[in-house]
């Protein structure tokens, strides 16, 4: 398996290839790894939106987290939470741009295989 399909997701996958018969296991594994990468390819924004809200997270973290003087305790503001939040908020800002991408090219999609079909017509009616 690809190591840009994270560990935990290959764990899963690994699991439910190990229910099937053993003949069947690597074109499950295959299939589904092919299929990861048709969304990842389809939805750029989505991974790199929730990359940067990660990071973004991980320096707020790091911004809002400080040591008591005279103590050995540290008080984190955000819980440590905010990396969680700001990949989830890329994750969903990215997906609504990637959708909005998607939806715009088929529908010029359509439209020019409309074109193309009205075309086709014209040319056949005058023959």
């Amino acid at each position: 398996m690809s190591e840009t399909i994270p560990f935990e997701v290959q764990e899963k996958l690994l699991l439910f290839a190990d229910e099937l018969p053993a003949d069947k296991r690597s074109k499950f594994i295959q299939t589904v790894t092919r299929e990861v990468f048709t969304v990842v390819e389809d939805h750029p924004r989505t991974i790199i939106y929730a990359a940067l809200g990660w990071v973004l997270g991980e320096i707020i973290d790091q911004l809002l987290t400080f040591k008591l003087p005279f103590k050995d305790i540290f008080i984190c503001l955000t819980a440590d939470c905010a990396s969680d939040l700001g990949a989830a908020a890329g994750l969903v800002t990215g997906f609504i741009e990637d959708r909005k991408a998607i939806a715009e090219r088929d529908q010029m999609s359509r439209v020019v295989a409309k074109g193309i079909k009205d075309a086709l017509g014209d040319s056949h009616e005058k023959k």
